[in-house]
């Protein structure tokens, strides 16, 4: 058997299979039983069509095509793992003439990776810091979220909680989404267009008033900076009356026994979220100083097809979880999905380069997940499986197994790179 590989356009590799007669005999008959298995003729149950009968009514053509694929799926992973190959997806087959059996697979590559001067790069990373009136910002809305309600009859003032009856025109049209009824606001909290809650100061239950507002520029695209003219009717005026900060307060929201330690629970919340972003801030900052002494082969295509593939899951599943549907959100922003996966591609090139970027160093200097650290992770995961047999089978599978280990080694080399170049 012949064996031949050789680079191609487009980041991909040529792998050229010419196999003796003798060779190809072997395929060939194998190719003869799955075929004949399924073929039906009268007088024979499936599968018990004599050979030389199975070859007349399949055609010689058909048990070559058969054989060649018989042949790639056991040679072609054996010649990849054999020769060390780095190949991604499923290769394409082209057949060749040959006396015995050929064919030629195109297969992408993934591309070679040079490090650059990585060791010079320094990252500065920023103190995790809370501030008093962060906490106190956060003990503000639980006790607005307690906030109690009492109609009165009065001019409505900052802090207090109208429904009103609105309506919004530009060039006098009514925009999509500008009208409402008994619609709820909390004036000085900021839920509507800047200025809007400030003209409903004032006004008493029953009034309505006339008056514009101007869009920010970095509102919808349709209405950046526009005037807007605004007809506003108040429908009843609440006082709020929100709770002090006591510890009766602090021990309805949880096992806190007192206000001191439900202040001192969510500075310790508030620093852990802090620094989980500190963290995610200094991986991108160094992913990004990587790239930038990084050089890459040709990357195949099929790669940032996949990259966007998965973006464009993530999104949609983004607005599922928001109660949007992909298509509402396609005819909001006034574009189909091909012209929002090529929106996609830049970020889906660079989230590719850092996938092999790390890549690169755990190989170099052989970075890699250990096989205890997968299992303890699986048996974390079973813990809490609930007995989901579904989720158990996942969890137990080689495909999870693997997945795993990329991320846990991708975790372990952002780890390593954060020692190293991290100040």
């Amino acid at each position: 058997m012949e064996r031949k590989v050789e680079p191609v356009a487009q980041g991909k590799l040529q792998i050229t299979f010419v196999l003796s007669p003798e060779e190809a005999a072997k395929f060939e008959d194998k190719a003869l039983q799955h075929l004949s298995a399924s073929l039906n003729l009268p007088g024979f149950r499936p599968g018990k069509v004599p050979p030389e009968m199975a070859k007349q009514q399949l055609g010689p053509e058909a048990i070559k095509h058969e054989a060649r694929l018989q042949a790639v799926q056991k040679l072609y992973p054996e010649y990849v793992k054999q020769a060390e190959l780095e190949v991604v997806g499923q290769p394409e087959m082209e057949a060749i003439d040959s006396p015995g059996l050929g064919f030629r697979l195109t297969v992408a590559k993934l591309p070679e990776v040079k490090l650059g001067k990585w060791e010079k790069i320094k990252v500065a990373q920023q103190p995790v810091k809370v501030d008093e009136a962060e906490v106190d910002q956060i003990l503000l809305d639980i006790r607005e979220s307690r906030a109690t309600e009492a109609a009165v009859d009065r001019p409505a003032k900052l802090g207090d909680q109208v429904e009103i009856n609105f309506e919004v025109a530009v060039d006098k049209v009514v925009i999509e989404g500008g009208q409402a009824q008994k619609y709820p606001v909390v004036l000085g909290k900021h839920q509507l267009v800047p200025g809007f809650e400030e003209q409903l100061v004032g006004l008493k239950a029953g009034e309505e008033k006339e008056f514009s507002i101007t869009f920010p520029v970095d509102y919808k695209k349709d209405l950046a900076g526009k005037p807007a003219q605004v007809r506003a009717k108040v429908l009843q005026v609440w006082e709020r009356t929100i709770p002090e900060l006591t510890d009766d307060l602090a021990s309805s929201l949880g096992k806190f026994a007192s206000a001191a330690e439900l202040k001192t629970k969510l500075n310790e919340n508030l620093s852990a979220e802090k620094t989980e972003q500190e963290e995610q801030r200094l991986e991108k900052a160094i992913l990004d100083e990587l790239l930038a002494v990084a050089s890459f082969d040709a990357i195949a295509q099929v790669l940032l097809e996949a990259e966007v593939d998965k973006m464009i899951h993530e999104f949609k599943h983004s607005l599922e979880e928001r109660g949007l549907k992909w298509v509402d959100y396609l005819q909001n922003i006034k574009k189909d999905e091909p012209a929002l996966r090529q929106e996609f591609e830049p970020q889906a090139t660079k989230r590719v380069k850092s996938a092999l970027l790390l890549r690169a160093f755990a190989k170099q200097y052989k970075l890699e997940a250990t096989d205890s650290a997968i299992e303890e992770e699986i048996e974390h995961s079973l813990h809490h499986a609930g007995g989901d047999e579904r989720l158990i089978a996942r969890l137990q599978s080689d495909d999870y197994h693997d997945y795993l280990r990329y991320v846990l080694t991708n975790q372990l080399v952002l780890k390593w790179l954060k020692e190293k170049l991290v100040e």
